[in-house]
């Protein structure tokens, strides 16, 4: 679902942004022999590839002074940073839309940035 989303978005002229975060946090899910492809981890990896596709936003001591900030103002803790920091990246890189399936972790964004749920997206 994701893939084909991501192909209409690439046909529409968006210009599409990860980091890499989401690079690693996606191995992580796509190789876990725990959660699927228990004969095959590494199954699905060549799928990482439509990554190709987007500009990476790297992490910098900007991104890291708003992550500060973020956790500050929002009281985030725990794994809840790993969230604050995509966040974080996208406001230094001035990305205003976020496309996730993960809503519900992101909602406490929805004044800086606009959560847009992937299976919503035409």
């Amino acid at each position: 679902v994701a893939s084909q989303k991501f192909k209409d978005l690439e046909n529409g002229n968006f210009e599409m942004w990860t980091n890499r975060q989401v690079i690693h946090e996606f191995l992580v899910t796509a190789t876990n022999i725990n959660k699927q492809n228990k004969k095959n981890p590494f199954k699905n990896i060549d799928t990482i590839r439509f990554f190709s596709q987007f500009k990476i936003a790297d992490e910098n001591q900007l991104v890291t002074d708003q992550l500060i900030s973020l956790v500050s103002e929002y009281k985030i803790s725990g794994k809840l940073i790993h969230d604050a920091n995509i966040v974080a990246t996208m406001l230094v890189n001035n990305i205003p839309q976020l496309l996730t399936h993960n809503i519900k972790d992101f909602t406490r964004f929805k004044k800086i940035i606009t959560v847009v749920p992937l299976l919503l997206v035409l």
